[in-house]
């Protein structure tokens, strides 16, 4: 996850959580970093955030690799998290990377914790959590 000159990542080859079938990788994720996370919603829109990583929980439910990252706005989070709960994670700070891209390619780019999803035109907003 940070580069091919480091150590692997700890990890269990495991099945799938919810039909038990397949191969699901349970990483054990480097903490202590800034991480970037996206999720691409249609072709127009990219929720974007970059936090710090504080913990790789190595537990059996939920999700088989899991991040435990620090939100701004805590009070706020929950009633402005749309779109469920899987984001592509990269290591680092790429806010204006993906700010360029983003102009490029025509795509909004939705800030979570400062923005308010349930506010952009366009975004179908689910109060509910799911993933």
């Amino acid at each position: 996850m940070v580069g091919p000159d480091t150590a692997a990542s700890p990890y269990h080859i495991r099945s799938h959580l919810e039909d038990g079938r397949g191969a699901s990788l349970m990483v054990k994720l480097p903490v202590g970093r800034k991480v970037s996370m996206t999720r691409l919603l249609g072709t127009d829109k990219m929720l974007f955030s970059t936090r710090d990583a504080v913990d790789s929980p190595f537990v059996d439910r939920g999700c088989r690799t899991k991040l435990t990252v620090k939100v701004e706005n805590i009070d706020k989070f929950p009633e402005n998290w749309p779109s469920g709960l899987h984001r592509v994670i990269f290591y680092g700070d790429h806010t204006r990377d993906l700010e360029r891209y983003c102009r490029f390619a025509q795509i909004h780019l939705v800030h979570e914790g400062p923005d308010e999803p349930q506010k952009v035109d366009g975004l179908d907003w689910d109060p509910h959590v799911h993933a």
